[in-house]
């Protein structure tokens, strides 16, 4: 959903366009003093309702445009008429798109409200109550921390055509649907509880892991029958094991057997054979 600050529709004969498309989305309207007045809902060009999606904010607070928000030292507050500013600002781009919704208290940025969104208007990333979240452009999870940490983090490589690691604490957070659409380059890595034997046959099945040259397994949940799965993957060369509860040194000899050519380590240690 478009999310405009309103000086950049134009209006003819009743109805809102947007860059000469009639507009459907938000209108954030701004007073000259740069105070957001109120935000409209439009449908096909039509004003429809007023809308309350809006960070929550002290009732002492305001609502204006970060182009107002005055900072005279590199680490002072964040001022607006003369005062250290509480409530929320919206930031827009050049074409009017608002980018981001940010909480202010007495001048400072608020660990407990900020939304982003992508020039498109989807959802881009949020913090509330301590948990932030990244989301992809087409909505999937990217990212989601909380205070004691990552739970979920999809990471890919810099040119964001691989999957290049995998992070899940919970397993309310697995979605393999959307991890699937992404593609495999030559290394993985796995990391956390929720990652089990059976979630990473589950992911073999949409990703094909024998493609994979290098593979870290830290800190999940597997268990020996990964290792029994893994050792029939012809292209792996180096297989690093860290911190796995289930998974000991014996473990990792006997994998070593059954792949003396590949690089095997468990924890620091590089396995040989004697």
């Amino acid at each position: 959903m478009l999310r405009i600050r309103s000086d950049s529709l134009t209006r003819e004969k009743e109805m809102f366009y947007y860059k000469d498309q009639v507009f459907s989305g938000l209108a954030y309207h701004v007073d000259d003093e740069g105070t957001l007045e109120d935000v409209s809902i439009i449908e096909d060009g039509v004003i429809t309702g007023t809308s309350d999606d809006l960070l929550t904010m002290p009732d002492t607070g305001l609502r204006i445009d970060d182009d107002f928000l005055e900072q005279f030292e590199d680490y002072g507050p964040f001022i607006f008429q003369d005062v250290n500013f509480t409530g929320v600002s919206y930031l827009f781009e050049e074409e009017g798109q608002c980018g981001a919704e940010m909480l202010y208290v007495d001048g400072c940025e608020s660990a407990d409200g900020e939304r982003t969104w992508y020039l498109t208007g989807e959802p881009k990333s949020s913090l509330a109550n301590g948990v932030h979240k990244e989301w992809f452009i087409d909505g999937s999870l990217q990212m989601q921390s909380t205070l004691e940490g990552i739970v979920y983090n999809l990471l890919l490589t810099e040119d964001g055509q691989y999957l290049s690691s995998l992070v899940i604490e919970q397993d309310n957070l697995i979605n393999l649907e959307s991890i699937g659409l992404f593609k495999l380059g030559s290394t993985l890595a796995l990391m956390g509880q929720a990652i089990d034997t059976a979630f990473v046959r589950a992911l073999h099945d949409r990703l094909d892991l024998s493609s994979l040259n290098h593979l870290t397994i830290d800190e999940t949940s597997v268990d020996r029958s990964f290792l029994e799965m893994i050792q029939t993957f012809n292209n792996l060369s180096v297989i690093k094991l860290k911190n796995n509860d289930a998974l000991n040194r014996t473990d990792a000899l006997w994998l070593k057997k059954n792949m003396r050519d590949r690089l095997i380590y468990f924890d620091d240690e590089r396995i040989e054979l004697d």
